[in-house]
């Protein structure tokens, strides 16, 4: 079979506009991912063995088998299949993959049917020579810019790339915007999330590059001469690159491939190499700054000692030093920052990363996350706005606009965003998380669990079981809210909310000398300039205590550091001993106040965030 759009169970595939559709939905399927699908497409339902695959999807390029094993997983996760209960895709044991059943190619004439209706719809089409010349053109784009990329940064100059996205542990942190999207950066974090999560794609990988309307048009009508250029570009493109003859340009190249594949144990491979390079030269700054993002990535993404976050900060400060303007440094530096909860320095350099590089879509993203945190909701949501035609765009910047859009009172578009992403995503631990905790402050309990229970099938993370716990909560079922709350505190030990929210639950229940004790260094560790999550945990300790007084000083506090989330506060069982005191009504009354401020200032921008929502 060729190329044309292929129907595989309830999928519809354009092999040509690399394009893959479940229903009204568009999944993100691109790169190297679409190649092994659409090469498998092309191959019925027979077995491809992994000899077959190499040849056809990776050739030039020496990988071994490991490589094609993770890519199939990256598939599956992209159009949310189950390797233990297959769909699409299943693997044969010794033999290679298989279609679950055999493609259908959809004839011509139900191809131009189609497209006629998607004209009529207002989707935009290229067909014919014309319409292939620039999907090539596109597709590649990218590949060459990440190609530019990588080469820059071996050659020990500046290089844009995006940096990882932190993972707070913390109530209701939203997934932040700059994880994945880099070879430098690890997959599935927060949209900085409270710096909570994201999927990077190998840096080899081509994104494509959307084309104007104008530049559709001209192709449309200089069809034959724009094809012969576009076979020219395509033979250009795939030429097979020079083998690096420099080792340290080999080893920079697979460091940054492995990490951006965006799994625990491939960042662990690109950790070993790029240290490699530094045993070679410890002055290496590109591998200063690739290993300074990766040791971030093992406290944000992968619960580690914080430890490793303020290596990070050593390695980004000492390639600063000898390239004080290289934007990737400062980014990582950031990076380190954010992954300590050191807010007001990480905005900082967040902002002097943006300024080195205003085309650095991932700090750009990391600081629009960081102003919504601290409060400023309009400016977030402009900046957030502003990079949806990014290349590459933040990976996560859909659900970071939804989160944006929730604290500014846009309930539904925010609620249509975060159900898109939990469909179109179930390998993200951050759209797991944000759709049924946006059911859970709605009140809608029973939906809630549901969308809890099947993303608790898909990942782990502590926010969900920080969530299970509070949904228990709300249940009366103190004993399941004290087991989930020590499962969060366990899966992420070094992590201040889980451990306190555990021993308050626990039974017995903590004594007043772990409580006083508990909150005195909680007080001495916190300020405005950190997260405003953490005078929310002071509230809830000097609760337990029983300083009514204190809880709603703190929870003031928070509100005062940037905290703005009035549904949550509300519907939380762990506020409602506060409910009765008048203070409380204070505190909601400061926040409404403070939220109209921001949709005033955001209202034009508001109205174009709906509408960019499916």
């Amino acid at each position: 079979m060729s190329d044309g759009v292929y129907c595989l169970d309830d999928l519809v595939v354009d092999t040509r506009r690399r394009r893959v559709r479940r229903g009204a939905a568009e999944l993100e399927v691109s790169g190297l991912s679409f190649d092994l699908l659409a090469f498998l497409l092309r191959q019925g339902d027979r077995v491809v063995s992994f000899d077959e695959l190499l040849a056809a999807v990776w050739a030039p390029t020496v990988v071994g088998e490991e490589t094609v094993t993770q890519r199939v997983k990256l598939l599956r996760q992209a159009l949310g299949d189950d390797g233990r209960r297959s769909r699409y895709l299943r693997s044969v044991r010794g033999r290679g993959y298989q279609l679950c059943s055999v493609p259908r190619r959809v004839e011509a004439e139900d191809e131009a049917r189609a497209i006629a209706a998607e004209k009529n719809s207002g989707v935009e089409v290229v067909t014919g020579a014309a319409g292939r010349a620039a999907v090539e053109l596109e597709s590649h784009a990218g590949e060459t810019t990440a190609a530019r990329a990588i080469a820059a940064e071996a050659a020990g100059s500046p290089a844009t790339a995006p940096a990882i996205a932190p993972a707070h542990a913390g109530i209701a942190r939203p997934a932040p915007a700059n994880t994945a999207a880099s070879a430098d950066t690890a997959a599935s974090a927060n949209a900085i999330a409270p710096a909570v999560m994201r999927t990077a794609a190998p840096a080899a990988t081509h994104q494509p590059v959307a084309a104007s309307n104008g530049l559709r048009w001209v192709l449309l009508l200089t069809a034959l001469p724009l094809a012969v250029l576009g076979v020219l570009a395509w033979q250009r493109t795939h030429q097979p690159p020079p083998a690096p003859t420099d080792t340290r340009i080999e080893l920079l190249q697979r460091a940054r491939y492995y990490a951006g594949i965006g799994q625990k144990d491939d960042v662990e491979r690109a950790i070993t190499l790029y240290e490699t390079l530094l045993q070679r030269d410890a002055r290496d700054s590109a591998a200063q700054t690739g290993l300074s993002f990766a040791y971030s990535a093992r406290v944000c993404l992968y619960n580690q000692e914080p430890y490793w976050a303020e290596r990070a900060e050593d390695l980004a400060r000492a390639a600063l030093e000898r390239e004080p303007g290289d934007s990737r440094a400062v980014a990582a530096l950031a990076y380190s920052l954010d992954c300590r909860g050191k807010l007001a320095q990480a905005i900082a350099e967040y902002e002097r990363a943006v300024a080195l590089d205003p085309a650095g879509s991932d700090s750009a993203a990391s600081l629009a996350y960081l102003y919504m945190v601290k409060g400023s909701l309009a400016e977030a949501l402009r900046r957030n706005l502003a990079l949806r035609e990014a290349a590459p765009r933040p990976r996560y910047l859909d659900i970071q606009i939804a989160r944006n859009l929730e604290l500014l009172g846009a309930t539904a578009a925010a609620e249509r965003g975060y159900a898109r992403s939990f469909q179109l995503y179930p390998d993200n631990v951050f759209s797991n998380a944000a759709w049924p905790r946006c059911l859970f402050l709605q009140g809608r309990l029973g939906e809630a669990e549901t969308a809890l229970a099947q993303a608790r099938q898909r990942s782990e993370h502590p926010e969900l079981y920080l969530l299970q716990g509070e949904l228990a909560l709300l249940r009366g079922q103190r004993e399941q809210a004290a087991a989930a709350f020590a499962a969060a505190a366990k899966l992420r030990p070094h992590a201040s909310l889980p451990q306190t929210l555990a021993r308050l639950y626990a039974e017995p229940t903590a004594d007043a000398g772990w409580l006083a004790q508990r909150s005195a260094a909680l007080e001495a560790s916190i300020s405005r300039d950190d997260w405003p999550e953490d005078q929310l945990e002071l509230t809830l300790l000097r609760l337990a205590r029983g300083d009514r007084a204190g809880a709603l000083a703190a929870l003031q506090e928070a509100v005062e550091a940037g905290w703005r989330d009035r549904a949550y506060l509300q519907t939380s069982a762990l506020f409602q001993p506060l409910a009765a005191e008048p203070g409380f009504a204070g505190v909601l009354e400061a926040i409404a106040e403070r939220v109209q401020r921001e949709r005033v200032a955001a209202a034009a921008d508001i109205a174009a965030a709906e509408r960019g929502i499916p």
